[in-house]
Order: C-alpha cells, then sequence, then structure tokens
C-alpha cells in the first residue's frame, strides 16, 4: 500500500511535468534579468551592495531576521497546503511554484550581469543549500497538493466517499515536517550566510 502511494506522488508523469515547469521558470528568469534595462539592473546591484554593507558592518538583527525570512518562506508552504482542499487551488499552485523558480534563475543571471565570474560563486553562495532545499519542499508539497485536489474532484465527479479526516491528518503531519525543515534553512539563511559572505568578499 505505501508503495502504491509513493508511486502516486512521484510517478513519472508528474515529475516530467514539475520538471518541464522547472526548466522554464528557471529559462524565463534567468531571460528576464537579461533583458532588463541597466537602471533595472542596478537596482539589483545596490540591493546586494546594501546586503552586503550590513553584513560587513554587522548591523543584523539576528532574530528579526529570522523572523521574517520563516515567515516569508512558511507563507508559499500554508498557501499550498490550504490550497489542497480546493479545486480551483491547483492553478495557483502551479503559479507559486513557477513564480519560485523564475526568481532563482532572476538572481543567478542578476549575479553574473553584475559580478561577471564572480557571480556564478556569489549566486551559489547566495542560494546554496537553503534556497535548493526550499524549492524541493515548495515541490513536494505542491504535489501533494495537486494530487489531493485532483482526489477531491474525481471523488466529487464519481461521488465517492472518502475518509478526508485520514488525508488532513497525514497531511497536516506533512506541514509541520515541511515547516520544521522551513526554519532550519531560514536559520541557516540569517546565521550562517551573512558569515559566508563576509569571509568570501
Amino acid at each position: 500500500m505505501k508503495k502504491d502511494k509513493l508511486k502516486n506522488i512521484f510517478n513519472k508523469k508528474i515529475i516530467v511535468f514539475y520538471a518541464v515547469i522547472f526548466i522554464i521558470a528557471l529559462i524565463s528568469g534567468a531571460f528576464f534579468g537579461l533583458i532588463l534595462n541597466d537602471k533595472d539592473s542596478l537596482l539589483v546591484l545596490d540591493h546586494f551592495k546594501e546586503f552586503y554593507s550590513i553584513v560587513k558592518n554587522g548591523n543584523i538583527n539576528y532574530v528579526m531576521t529570522l523572523l521574517n525570512t520563516f515567515i516569508l518562506n512558511s507563507t508559499y508552504i500554508l498557501i499550498i497546503w490550504i490550497l489542497s482542499y480546493f479545486i480551483i487551488g491547483i492553478p495557483i499552485v502551479l503559479l507559486i511554484y513557477f513564480f519560485k523558480v523564475f526568481v532563482i534563475g532572476f538572481t543567478i543571471s542578476s549575479f553574473v550581469i553584475n559580478f561577471k565570474i564572480k557571480g556564478i560563486l556569489y549566486s551559489f553562495l547566495y542560494l546554496f543549500p537553503h534556497t535548493i532545499i526550499n524549492i524541493t519542499i515548495i515541490t513536494l508539497i505542491s504535489m501533494v497538493s495537486i494530487i489531493i485536489s485532483l482526489k477531491l474532484l474525481n471523488t466529487i465527479i464519481k461521488k465517492k466517499k472518502i475518509n478526508l479526516f485520514t488525508i488532513i491528518k497525514k497531511h497536516f503531519l506533512l506541514l509541520i515536517i515541511m515547516l520544521l525543515l522551513i526554519f532550519i534553512t531560514s536559520a541557516y539563511e540569517t546565521f550562517l550566510v551573512p558569515k559566508v559572505f563576509n569571509l568570501i568578499i
């Protein structure tokens, strides 16, 4: 039974579908960064310089930064989790996923444009491993979200009864695990990323 459930979540169609969205979103984000005019490109550079200046001067309020980072990252997870129980939520979930990957592509291209070869290193430090883990979490929970939405739709169409309480219970457990992981990545982003940049730059 457990293997069958895993196959439902990680079947080839869903993996290929998400892989296609990921590639399109990543390329779109990178391309968007390339076509920005000089003023828009400088805004990205100014944002990074401000971040670097705060890191260098040690003016970071770690508690507030951690709280804000966690709230921002967990908001996407909570929205996707809630949308699982609304059929109309499927396109919204996919849009959120596309947007998150788009931002990664845009960030990488912006670093490369502004810092050339060093931009590759900076973007790696800025995104790895926390952002990669976060996007993996969003990928997994959005997959589950779509499967639940489709299952509910199928139930309505075929007028079948399902144990919604069991689904919600397991889904809630998944949410708690994901939020714990998000808290860990938020802590890494808050406490370690600034120190790494301080050492490298």
